[in-house]
């Protein structure tokens, strides 16, 4: 059976004759995503303590919506590692128990940081859902292992900030309350740089969205262990009286400082219908006091 092909290649060519005129013309905004992250690392103490400053952000030049990921990856300089220590039951937030209640107090002992974003709803057009960012407030929280590989898993507790005007007036939105899990990874690179990989996700509660700008600060947790010791002489080799004291253990351990006294970190944006990006950033080596 024939068909005519003359009204499809006309209306073909009339696209791209609209595209390139779209492209090439002057008066024309062109998008631009633009993509940014930052990490410092503050107050630093003798027995390893630090704490973990995150900030990032994305915008479109032309104030449409930024186009949803479908893959968002923080890599961390080689050496910054979970202790095994901090992965013991009673430390740890339990997932399910956190969905079920929603509540930050279901998981105190397991709170490694918190932070606020203001994130743009997507619909599933890649719309915004409503004209202004819902901002929020993140609490996060140290978890076992939930996908299939990782060493441990942090989750977010996203509560809508009830003082905003768009959250007070769209219950919603104001009665609602999001879990989600952001599992970390053993993936050294090749080249010794990077260690840990996290995994966000790019969707929570099934809701698509987009972060404007956040900021979390990740102060972490401070274990309590109990070392076991020996008082013993010379003249007397055995242990004559056993001694216990407390160490502070603190959840991560220190980055590795390369000769360049720089400690990179990496994101790595995955689109749909971009290119993926992939960003790199470098700050100075922390100094422990001894």
């Amino acid at each position: 059976m024939l068909v005519d092909q003359a009204p499809r290649f006309s209306a073909l060519a009339a696209i791209i004759t609209a595209a390139a005129f779209a492209l090439f013309s002057p008066n024309t905004a062109r998008a631009e995503i633009v993509r940014d992250f930052g990490f410092e690392l503050k107050d630093p103490k003798a027995y390893g303590a630090y704490t973990v400053v995150f900030s990032e952000r994305s915008s479109d030049t032309t104030g449409a919506p930024v186009p949803p990921l479908t893959r968002y990856s923080l890599r961390f300089p080689r050496g910054m590692s979970i202790r095994r220590e901090a992965l013991t039951k009673r430390l740890l937030c339990d997932p399910e128990k956190l969905r079920r209640f929603k509540n930050t107090r279901v998981c105190r002992r397991a709170q490694i940081g918190a932070g606020r974003a203001e994130a743009e709803l997507l619909s599933s057009n890649d719309q915004r859902v409503l004209s202004a960012p819902i901002p929020s407030n993140l609490y996060l929280f140290l978890a076992k292992p939930t996908a299939r590989g990782s060493v441990a898993t942090m989750l977010m507790l996203v509560i809508p900030d009830a003082s905003s005007p768009i959250v007070k007036t769209i219950p919603n939105i104001r009665n609602t309350r999001l879990v989600g899990e952001a599992p970390f990874f053993d993936d050294p690179t090749a080249d010794g740089q990077f260690g840990y990989r996290m995994e966000l996700p790019p969707a929570i509660g099934g809701l698509r969205y987009n972060i404007l700008e956040g900021k979390y600060s990740f102060p972490g947790v401070t274990l309590t262990k109990r070392v076991r010791g020996c008082r013993g002489s010379r003249q007397v080799p055995r242990c004559r009286r056993a001694r216990v004291r407390r160490k502070r253990v603190f959840w991560l351990t220190r980055p590795k400082c390369p000769a360049s006294n720089q400690l990179a970190f990496q994101a790595t944006y995955n689109y749909a219908v971009l290119p993926s990006l992939a960003l790199t950033r470098e700050i100075p080596c922390p100094k422990f006091p001894s």
